[in-house]
């Protein structure tokens, strides 16, 4: 009979394990967006700056609330960028250009990692809505009239809807504003503001 009733123990400590590894599990979720961006409706007359941007995202949930839930996310991330400067009076000085080996015209690479929050609000068991706030540091490898090479600094806020379109696979779609500059460290620092609109899935481990 002890047998027996230790038996079921063990059992039992099993499948209890078992059901909390599952739930911690899905906590983790990873996927890939893909985006574009530029100024809208930051327009400006003397320059242009659009983005094609490919991230990969992990988040893991930190809490589940009754109305919002909280996930932590990591989005690494790769933007090719075509920019250009229209009015070369309206930023740099002829020395400051050289000195800075600044570009009118190129396309650059931005490559970094961002991390923020994700508030995450469920309207039905498959369709939720969320609101993103992160900063990280992207590599930028030229310099032009606005930026410098080398570390920037963005700051990014977003909207989006998640659809759960299979068992473990959501399809994302969202919209946001970013800010991008390297905090006063290198010349030039003015900065660039944009728009962009992202889509993608995300599978729940």
């Amino acid at each position: 009979m002890l047998k027996y009733f230790i038996f079921l123990l063990v059992v039992a400590y099993y499948h209890s394990a078992q059901a909390q590894a599952f739930k911690e599990n899905h906590r983790i979720k990873f996927g890939l967006m893909y985006g574009w961006a530029d100024q809208s409706p930051y327009k400006e007359a003397d320059y242009s700056w659009e983005s094609n941007q490919i991230k990969l995202q992990f988040s893991y949930l930190l809490k589940k609330g009754r109305v919002i839930d909280y996930e932590l996310l990591f989005e690494p991330q790769l933007n090719i960028t075509k920019f250009r400067q229209f009015n070369r009076t309206l930023n740099l000085t002829e020395e400051e250009r050289k000195a800075n080996k600044v570009v009118d015209q190129a396309h650059l690479l931005e490559y970094g990692i961002t991390n923020g929050v994700l508030f995450r609000h469920h309207l039905t068991k498959y369709l939720s809505t969320y609101g993103i706030i992160s900063f990280g540091a992207l590599y930028l490898g030229n310099s032009t009239a606005r930026l410098a090479k080398g570390i920037n600094f963005a700051s990014q806020a977003s909207l989006g809807i998640s659809l759960q379109t299979f068992k473990n696979t959501s399809f994302d779609i969202r919209a946001g504003m970013r800010h991008l500059s390297n905090a006063g460290l290198k010349s030039p620092n003015s900065g660039v503001n944009t728009f962009h609109v992202e889509t993608g899935f995300m599978i729940s481990l």
